[in-house]
């Protein structure tokens, strides 16, 4: 119960930034420093965006090679990469993330990724999921800052 209570004192209100954030860090992404860095940009620029469509992916694109200094072919080939590297490390837990599916589903495209992790955050999938992460590790893994590591199962 105490847990449970310095969880949410700790947790409150999340930023889309402070979620995709830790969401990262919870899936052990940041291991991949550029592709990290890269996804990351990627989800929040796809984040401020009212409704996100399949074409603005070469947008996001050129956005994530200006922020990075590389070009849109590598910046591209980076998110992918990472996309594929965070799913193939937890294939449960993302399939029943982003598609609400317990049986194991395969790696979707860059831009399929990005709509399901737009369509998890808007109904508060990932957010849910980011604090159960964190109220499940309070007693169990060490804290630094406000950041605690964990991956409980969803």
């Amino acid at each position: 119960m105490e847990a449970q209570n310095k969880a949410a004192s700790v947790s409150g209100t999340r930023t889309d930034e402070e979620t995709v954030k830790l969401f990262l860090l919870l899936m052990d992404a940041q291991s991949w420093s550029k592709g990290a860095r890269r996804l990351e940009i990627a989800l929040l620029y796809l984040l401020r965006e009212e409704q996100p469509e399949d074409h603005m992916v070469k947008e996001l694109y050129a956005e994530v090679a200006s922020q990075t200094n590389c070009t849109w072919v590598a910046a591209e080939r980076s998110l992918r990469y990472t996309i594929r590297k965070l799913w193939d490390s937890h294939p449960n837990l993302c399939s029943r993330l982003f598609y609400r599916s317990k049986e194991r589903l395969e790696c979707p495209s860059v831009s399929m990724f990005l709509i399901l992790f737009y369509t998890a955050n808007k109904r508060g999938t990932i957010r849910e999921w980011v604090e159960l992460s964190e109220a499940q590790s309070l007693s169990i893994y060490p804290r630094i800052g406000n950041i605690t590591f964990s991956l409980p199962s969803f």
